[in-house]
């Protein structure tokens, strides 16, 4: 198995070329030619979370929730801003493995990615934005949790909205999440101006919102399925989609 002092390049790249030598790029998982089962097992989905160093708070309450299908979503509270427990910004995105499967990469529509290796099931250790680790005496640590730890993300996102048949979805530009949408709070606003927008009946078109990603009993069958709440519906472009010619991935170049 390769070690960690392999090099992570995360980096924005443009499917036309790369910009360095570095250029086996792994989008959704491992190289081509990887022995998966060198992998370490994580069992997704499963809740990580601990208190990692902050400069200007008393430290920053990380939660993450990973999915099976790539998807995490993620919760920072920057303890000792604003009032109450902290200031908090929730987030969702898409992790894939480095290219020798010892790192964890989340890419995030604003920041630069996370990036954290792998020691065993239970623990994954924050590196830093060039994937090396942290020399410090501060712990970098995020455990897993015994279960699954649910929290409902309130974020700004961008995707595609498609109604038929009196229903809602939403499809998330990064992470790739597909959401019925909830028939409340400004769902009101999203129809009507979908309705207005659409040359054909069923056409997606990409829009930007503020929501909340909530657990709620299926309307078909039983148990329960994550749906969209619609906060505020922030814009609307009619004949634009989501930019599939830019991919945030993670490069794994050995030294």
């Amino acid at each position: 198995m390769k070690s960690l002092a392999a090099l992570v390049c995360v980096s924005v790249v443009v499917l036309d070329g790369c910009s360095s030598g570095c250029c086996n790029v792994a989008v959704d998982g491992p190289a081509i030619g990887y022995d998966l089962s060198q992998r370490v097992s994580l069992d997704f989905p499963a809740t990580y979370s601990g208190t990692l160093p902050c400069a200007d708070c008393d430290g920053i309450r990380y939660t993450v929730n990973f999915w099976s299908d790539q998807v995490f979503f993620r919760r920072m509270t920057y303890l000792g801003k604003g009032e109450g427990e902290g200031v908090t910004v929730d987030d969702v995105g898409r992790w894939n493995f480095t290219d020798d499967a010892q790192s964890l990469v989340l890419n995030t529509k604003d920041e630069t990615p996370d990036i954290f290796a792998i020691e065993g099931r239970d623990l994954l250790k924050k590196l830093d934005m060039n994937g090396q680790a942290i020399e410090s005496a501060v712990n970098y640590t995020i455990a897993r949790h015994e279960k699954m730890t649910w929290f409902e993300p309130q974020v700004r996102m961008h995707g595609m909205y498609t109604y038929m048949a009196d229903a809602g979805r939403f499809s998330e530009c990064l992470s790739r999440l597909d959401l019925p949408v909830a028939q409340e709070a400004d769902n009101v606003a999203l129809e009507r101006q979908y309705s207005f927008a659409r040359s054909t009946p069923g056409e997606a078109i990409l829009v930007s919102i503020e929501g909340r990603i909530v657990n709620r009993p299926k309307m078909d069958g039983t148990g329960k399925e994550q749906v969209l709440v619609v906060d505020k519906l922030l814009n609307l472009w009619a004949g634009e989609t989501c930019r599939p010619e830019v991919k945030v991935a993670s490069r794994s170049c050995v030294r």
